[in-house]
């Protein structure tokens, strides 16, 4: 194990200095994408203007050599990663795909046979090898023994390639083997800490089926100029291992099948599924592909002696720009310190004026005030450390403010006083508390099943928030993997539910190959690079599904006991065209889209799936459709194309990448 573990790390350094080596243009187009041999040499062979790495994603005229490239690399990395520590082997190549070869790159079966051996030899003594002078020699020598195989190109490019290449193939075959037991070596302090997102444990994986992805696996870096370098000639290089593996969602699906008696009846345990927002066909993440056998509904008809809810887009300026005014942004930009700056900037736009006068205070005090009692509001932020920060802000700059301000944030300060905050937990027993007039909390922290009500009174029952202000729009990390993750497990999940006992074996390995290039079509485009949602084109609307149940969840805490919500969207970023003067789109803004799957559901020819949303998200539907300040046009602009497949060993389930010695 510890010879394992000092592998894997050596292979991170010999990776993030390949990395650092890149030319500036070579690290640009590989930042954030899934780097794979497949990647790596598809782009290495590829003419010029078709690439991989290039937008235009054209038939590749060299894809059989691609493939057969890709395989020779493969075939010798996993006999040289199997006789690692050793100097000297000899390795024959197997004769099937010796006839590929000879195909594909028009030599001999002896010259192929000398290529794979030679290659073999060459990865073996550079996974041996510790002196950097030998390890830049070894990769030389591999350069210029696939000269002849691959696109022509400089020498020192090829060099550069082949340096990122060895180091990315083996450190995904020894995360690959080290993976299950990473968080336990973690823990043990036998491996530095390393962030494990593992969506499922190795029990749970072993019950469900393999993804329809097959064992997609691959390696990104994330390059930042250094934060200890003020002059910024440093760079910080971050690196994310990805392994697509099982489909735990399968189990919900299939728990009652799990005993099977001699019959052939199934007596597994019965699954009730139960969630307000579990029914948005557009959303992967959420989506329960069961049509709802009961909806509960309130037993009292809806309060008709309340306003309506209302929706607004409301940026705050921020100055002018050649005559005309900007407005503040949070989502988007780029500076952790600029963020902060833009939502302390909002925060004082809508607090300065006290409890009396501000902006914040005049929407509370002429919205759904019964009984002579007014709602409080409440700031709506992206993490926990924002609302900590944000509340410090008005602490220090708003003093009217002082003490009518609580943060909900994920435990309570060691040091310094605790009043003023509070944890998810804890924040049901704010309702009949007085003193606070505002309420700062991340999205997603007051999840289903929170509600902060009136628990006296005459406003029984009723929501005590009533105002909320979404300083910031939603989105994922860069490196996040959940929209990509979903829409794997989506696809599997479908091609699951095509339960036909007619067809034979053979035809639904067609079927699976199909339905698997079809996955990758789409999964693949969120793999080419970072996550923005300027840049996801028709797959905007899954991003904004999957973001929508929790924006829902958030506002529906303000609608409990059929009480109004009025909601204001503060961060530019929300409908970036209707900031200019422009009318936005269903792939420019997240407000639009989510009114167009809601409208088209609700509208849908299938008159249960219509009532469903009708009953669902009609509450949310009406304000929507009539946002203030949000200018709407619907026109499809989606100039992206699907990422191209072709049958590589790299990414059916057979793959060599997942064998090792013994096994």
């Amino acid at each position: 194990m510890a010879i394992e573990i000092a592998e894997f790390e050596k292979l991170n350094v010999a990776l993030t200095h390949a990395i650092l080596r890149l030319t500036e243009d070579l690290r640009k187009a590989f930042d954030g994408l899934l780097m794979s041999p497949l990647r790596i040499i598809g782009d290495w062979l590829s003419p010029k203007r078709v690439s991989s790495l290039s937008d235009d994603f054209g038939a590749d005229p060299q894809a059989q050599s691609k493939d057969a490239l890709c395989e020779l690399w493969e075939s010798a990395a996993i006999q040289a990663f199997q006789l690692r520590g050793t100097r000297s082997a000899s390795v024959a190549i197997p004769a099937d795909v010796t006839m590929r070869l000879v195909s594909a790159f028009h030599m001999s079966a002896e010259e192929t046979s000398s290529l794979h051996s030679d290659l073999c030899q060459l990865m073996t003594n550079w996974l041996a090898e510790s002196s950097l002078q030998e390890l830049s020699n070894l990769v030389k020598q591999i350069a210029r023994r696939l000269r002849d195989v691959r696109r022509v190109s400089s020498e020192a490019e090829a060099q550069q390639l082949v340096g990122l290449l060895l180091p990315v193939t083996f450190t995904i075959l020894s995360y690959r083997r080290l993976s299950p037991k990473l968080s336990d070596m973690t823990a043990q302090g036998l491996l530095d800490p390393v962030r494990i997102d593992e969506l499922a444990s190795r029990s749970l994986l072993l019950a469900t089926p393999d993804n329809i992805l097959g064992s997609l696996s691959g390696v990104r870096f994330f390059s930042t100029p250094s934060q200890r370098d003020p002059l910024a000639h440093a760079t910080d290089v971050q690196l994310q291992y990805v392994v697509f593996a099982g489909t735990p969602r399968l189990l919900m699906y299939r728990l009652h099948e799990w005993i099977r008696r001699q019959d052939g009846m199934f007596d597994g345990p019965a699954v009730l599924l139960t969630s307000a927002t579990s029914y948005l066909p557009p959303s992967p993440a959420h989506h329960i592909a069961v049509p709802p056998h009961y909806v509960l509904q309130r037993v009292s008809p809806e309060r008709e002696d309340v306003a309506p809810s209302m929706y607004e887009f409301r940026p705050i300026a921020d100055g002018h720009v050649s005559g005309s005014p900007t407005f503040l942004r949070f989502s988007g930009e780029r500076s952790d310190s600029v963020r902060m700056a833009n939502l302390e900037k909002m925060a004082f736009a809508l607090l300065e004026g006290g409890l009396t006068d501000s902006q914040l205070a005049r929407d509370c005090d002429h919205f759904d005030v019964r009984h002579g009692i007014a709602r409080r509001a409440a700031f709506v932020v992206n993490s926990y450390d924002q609302a900590r920060r944000l509340k410090q802000f008005i602490d220090q700059r708003l003093p009217a403010w002082r003490g009518r301000v609580i943060a909900v944030v994920d435990d309570l300060p060691d040091v310094g006083p605790t009043e003023g905050y509070v944890t998810s937990s804890r924040v049901e027993s704010l309702g009949d508390d007085e003193t606070w007039r505002l309420l700062i909390f991340p999205s997603g922290a007051l999840g289903r099943g929170t509600n902060i009500v009136f628990t006296s009174g005459p406003r029984l029952r009723d929501a005590a928030l009533g105002s909320l202000y979404f300083l910031t729009r939603p989105h994922p990390a860069p490196n996040d993997m959940s929209l990509p993750v979903s829409m794997a497990a989506r696809a599997t999940l479908d091609f699951d539910l095509c339960d036909d006992d007619s067809v034979s074996v053979e035809e639904i390995g067609k079927r699976l190959l199909a339905a698997r290039r079809q996955a990758y079509q789409k999964v693949g485009r969120l793999l080419r690079r970072p996550l923005y949602a300027r840049a996801l084109g028709d797959l905007f609307e899954p991003f904004t599904a999957n973001i929508a149940v929790s924006l829902l969840q958030t506002i529906g805490r303000a609608m409990r006991n059929g009480c109004p919500v009025q909601c204001f969207f503060i961060d530019r970023a929300w409908a970036e065209r209707s900031a200019k003067g422009e009318a936005d789109t269903e792939t420019s803004s997240m407000l639009v889209q989510l009114r167009r799957l809601l409208e088209r559901g609700a509208a849908s020819e299938d008159p249960k799936e219509a009532a469903l949303y009708r009953a669902l998200y009609g509450a949310f539907l009406d304000p929507l459709s009539k946002t203030k300040g949000l200018k709407v046009t619907f026109a499809r602009e989606d100039a992206s194309q699907d990422e191209p497949w072709t049958d590589n060993p790299l990414w059916v389930a057979d793959s060599p990448i997942q064998q090792e010695a013994g096994t």
